[in-house]
């Protein structure tokens, strides 16, 4: 909020809380909006001075075909990542955001149908913070998995080189590694739908709670060297069941992840994380 209050124009702030799932949340942008354009900033955006000028004065400029502008932002210790978007709201006499996986990615496929397009800005338009916390770390990952797996990538495109970073950086990954391996099992009818960061935060209280920890206090065991192949085998089999139907291997995932997480492991059952993951 700061950040925007340091802009060099004005323009008004509509601010867009508790709204849940991430489609309706994006969708009550241009219901509320009442100008020609607006400018979307995601909770974990921090963005420079001239970032919504810029944006402003490029989408102002482009031509009817142009149905959105978007500024590149940086991602502190990862690089570029994330992007800040400026909407025409014309576009959404047309358009809705839609339930599913990767809602703005859904919208851009239809809108390309109709041979309208998105633009870049040249620069880095600020800073993106997705990773401030135990829990927005473990959901970055996991829906990270989640999206990959939803557009049906190969497992070695992107998701086993995110768990063989995470692993690597271990036991300091540990909500990473947690929300990869979690990621991995979830069932098809979550997988389709949008994010969800309510549920997401409810169900992680559930898990650390299954688990016997406790968020603040979050530890876990070592993965012997012996075991991280097998770990690495589970997931690729897990994430490329796509549709989450493989009962027996998302078991034997669930069990790695009881005995790598779970303080109370013996007393506990792949079935019951697995419970909870769907729940």
């Amino acid at each position: 909020m700061q950040a925007l209050r340091d802009q060099d124009c004005s323009f008004e702030v509509d601010l867009i809380r508790n709204v849940f799932p991430m489609s309706r949340a994006f969708q009550t942008m241009p219901d509320r909006c009442t100008t020609a354009y607006f400018v979307q900033v995601d909770a974990d955006m921090i963005l420079h001075p001239q970032a919504i000028r810029t944006l402003h004065t490029v989408v102002s400029r482009s031509d009817l075909r142009t149905c959105m502008v978007h500024g590149q932002l940086y991602e502190e210790g990862f690089g570029i990542g994330g992007a800040v978007k400026c909407w025409k709201l014309g576009v959404f006499r047309f358009f809705k955001f839609r339930d599913v996986r990767t809602v703005d990615r859904d919208l851009y496929r239809r809108t390309r149908r109709w041979g309208l397009k998105r633009m870049r800005v040249d620069g880095v338009l600020g800073v993106h913070r997705p990773r401030h916390s135990g829990f927005s770390r473990y959901l970055k990952s996991k829906s990270d998995i989640e999206k990959w797996r939803y557009l049906r990538r190969p497992a070695d495109r992107y998701a086993l080189q995110a768990l063989d970073k995470t692993m690597h950086a271990y036991p300091d990954s540990r909500h990473r590694l947690l929300g990869a391996l979690l990621g991995a099992l979830t069932g098809r009818e979550r997988l389709n739908r949008s994010k969800d960061i309510r549920l997401e935060a409810d169900r992680f209280e559930d898990v650390i709670a299954l688990l016997g920890q406790e968020e603040g206090l979050f530890v876990s065991n070592s993965v012997p060297d012996q075991k991280a192949q097998q770990l690495r085998d589970l997931f690729v089999m897990c994430f490329e069941d796509f549709d989450g139907r493989d009962d027996e291997r998302r078991t034997a995932l669930a069990r790695e992840a009881l005995e790598i997480f779970g303080t109370h492991a013996g007393k506990l059952t792949p079935g019951q994380l697995l419970e909870t993951v769907e729940r």
